[in-house]
C-alpha cells in the first residue's frame, strides 16, 4: 500500500474515532443489550424451532393490521442489571432509539430467573395500563408458565394484549 494512502487512512480512522460522540441516552447504562432482529428473539431457547416462527408471524401480522409493534425477548440473564424492570426499560429504550424498531410493547421473559416484564412505551399506556399489564401476566401468562407451557402462556398474553389495544 502506498505510504500516502496509509497515512490518509490512519488520519481518517483516528479523526472519526477521536471526535465521535456517544449520545448518553443511547448508551447502555450497565451493559450490553442484545440486538433485536425479529419480533421474537428467543435468546434463552425456551421455545422450539417450530414455535418461534408461529409467534413471529402472529406479531408481524398484528403489526401490519394494527401498527402496534410487540417484540418478545427471552434471556437467561439480565446481568449486570439487578431487576428485570430496569433491564426491560433500558432494552425498550435501546430498541426504540438506537435500533429504531419503534416497538410499543416489549415483553421480556427469563425462565432461568423466573421473571417476566411487559414494558409499554408512554404512548400506549392509555390503551394498556400498568394494571392491565399486571393482570395479563398474573392471569394469562404465569399459570401456563407454571406448567412449563411457555408457548401457550406467550400466545395467551399476546392475545390479551391485542384485546386491550382494540
Amino acid at each position: 500500500m502506498n505510504k500516502t494512502y496509509f497515512i490518509i487512512l490512519l488520519t481518517i480512522l483516528f479523526t472519526n474515532t477521536f471526535f465521535a460522540q456517544v449520545n448518553p441516552q443511547l448508551e447502555n447504562k450497565k451493559g450490553n443489550l442484545p440486538e433485536i432482529l425479529y419480533f421474537v428473539n428467543d435468546f434463552e431457547g425456551i421455545l422450539s424451532w417450530e414455535e418461534v416462527p408461529i409467534i413471529d408471524e402472529k406479531l408481524e401480522a398484528y403489526f401490519k393490521q394494527s401498527e402496534h409493534k410487540i417484540i418478545l425477548v427471552t434471556t437467561p440473564s439480565i446481568d449486570p442489571y439487578e431487576d428485570i424492570f430496569n433491564y426491560s426499560l433500558d432494552l425498550a429504550i435501546n430498541i426504540n432509539t438506537k435500533q429504531k424498531k419503534n416497538a410499543e410493547i416489549v415483553i421480556v421473559i427469563s425462565k432461568n430467573l423466573r421473571e417476566i416484564q411487559i414494558q409499554n412505551v408512554d404512548q400506549i399506556r392509555e390503551k394498556l395500563t400498568d394494571e392491565e399489564t399486571k393482570n395479563i401476566i398474573e392471569n394469562f401468562i404465569i399459570p401456563e408458565f407454571k406448567n412449563d407451557k411457555y408457548f401457550t402462556g406467550i400466545i395467551n398474553g399476546i392475545e390479551q394484549i391485542k384485546k386491550e389495544l382494540q
